[in-house]
């Protein structure tokens, strides 16, 4: 890799590393990496510590909303939908629209499913600069879903990593 780019400084919402396992792991450590090949510098923001595996990134990170606010980022990008305040550009990611899809729940749980998911959304994309996904059936959907978001959501694919595999049933989060 070449030199890094210190003129562009990109930081990502560190949540998913603080909480017990779940996917968006995988989708953060994918988006650390490409940064990291991109040369860019990365910061971690953080309402508390990270999970052990990833003591390895504490000097990424900044805890806090007091140390947002001091950060000299660009742009703040969510592997998932924006939790944390940001006076920098948000960038969110959008995977799907499951909750708004048919899936043999009670009509009264698959409603309230699709009235929080469809909230939760717009409140995403109204703090939102731009919103990407990771495929164009994904941005297809969100765009047949969401309408306003037509020019606004980009496609940036999950690149193939060895990390990308059926997980064995001791790493299943």
């Amino acid at each position: 890799m070449a030199g890094r780019d210190e003129s562009f400084r990109i930081a990502f919402d560190g949540g998913p590393w603080e909480r017990p396992p779940h996917s968006m792991r995988r989708v953060l450590a994918l988006l650390m990496d490409a940064a990291s090949q991109a040369g860019w510098s990365c910061e971690l923001w953080t309402r508390t510590a990270l999970q052990p595996e990833y003591t390895s990134f504490a000097n990424l990170v900044r805890q806090g909303p007091a140390a947002w606010r001091d950060s000299e980022a660009d742009v703040f990008w969510c592997p998932g939908l924006p939790d944390k305040p940001s006076s920098r550009p948000v960038v969110c990611t959008i995977h799907d629209v499951n909750p708004l899809l048919p899936d043999g729940r009670p009509w009264p749980v698959r409603l309230w499913r699709r009235i929080r998911f469809r909230a939760t959304i717009n409140s995403a994309i109204g703090r939102s600069l731009q919103v990407v996904t990771a495929t164009d059936f994904a941005r297809r959907s969100i765009e047949e879903a969401f309408p306003s978001l037509c020019n606004r959501i980009t496609v940036v694919p999950l690149y193939s990593d060895n990390r990308i595999r059926r997980a064995d049933a001791g790493e299943r989060d």
